[in-house]
C-alpha cells in the first residue's frame, strides 16, 4: 500500500508561521524540542532533545518567521550565516 504524502489540513497557515514550535516561546533556555546551547544577535541555537543524530543542533531566525533562510533579506542572512559560535 503507497503512503499517504498529502500536505496537512493548515498548511498554508504553518507556512505562514501561526502556531510555529520554533517560534512560540522565543528566547527560552529550555523548549519541548531542545536546551539553548548558543544566543546570538541573530540566532539562537537548540541541542535536539531528540536528534535525527547525535548532537544535532538547530538554529532559529530571532526576527520575524521565515520557512527557509532564503527568506531572508541580503543583510539577515548576512547576519545568519555570519554566527560563530564560541
Amino acid at each position: 500500500m503507497a503512503a499517504d504524502h498529502r500536505w496537512a489540513e493548515d498548511w498554508d497557515a504553518r507556512k505562514s508561521g501561526a502556531s510555529c514550535g520554533m517560534c512560540d516561546d522565543m528566547g527560552s533556555d529550555n523548549k519541548a524540542h531542545g536546551v539553548r546551547i548558543f544566543e546570538g544577535r541573530w540566532t539562537d541555537a537548540y541541542l535536539g532533545r531528540f536528534p535525527v543524530r547525535t548532537g544535532y543542533v538547530y538554529v532559529i531566525w530571532k526576527g520575524r518567521h521565515v520557512s527557509e533562510p532564503t527568506e531572508l533579506s541580503d543583510k539577515e542572512s548576512a547576519g545568519f550565516w555570519a554566527v560563530k559560535p564560541r
